[in-house]
């Protein structure tokens, strides 16, 4: 028995079957692809009346800070320091004398 006569005696055979699995399928397409088109990052805006006011930010948080390099220094005699050339939060360049 050829196929193609075989699918048009199969479906008169079984309308019902046949439309009930065609709808099925196509509310499965169509609630996927409303659930895939719902996801997407829309940009949202907030609006609101212009109005005077201070804007504030702050960021709060926890840890420990670390220097990306770290240098030893040490004197090369020892003795007092009579002399501190730099003071707390100054940037210290190569070659700049401390003490």
């Amino acid at each position: 028995m050829n196929i193609f006569k075989a699918i048009p005696k199969l479906f008169s055979r079984h309308k019902f079957i046949f439309a009930v699995g065609f709808a099925i399928v196509l509310l499965s397409i169509f609630f996927a692809l409303r659930f895939v088109t719902s996801n997407s990052s829309e940009k949202r805006y907030v609006l609101a009346a212009v109005q005077k006011g201070v804007i504030t930010n702050s960021v709060s948080g926890s840890g420990q800070v670390s220097a990306q390099e770290a240098q030893d220094i040490k004197a090369r005699a020892s003795g007092q320091i009579v002399y501190l050339n730099v003071k707390p939060g100054d940037n210290v360049k190569r070659g700049k004398l401390l003490a």
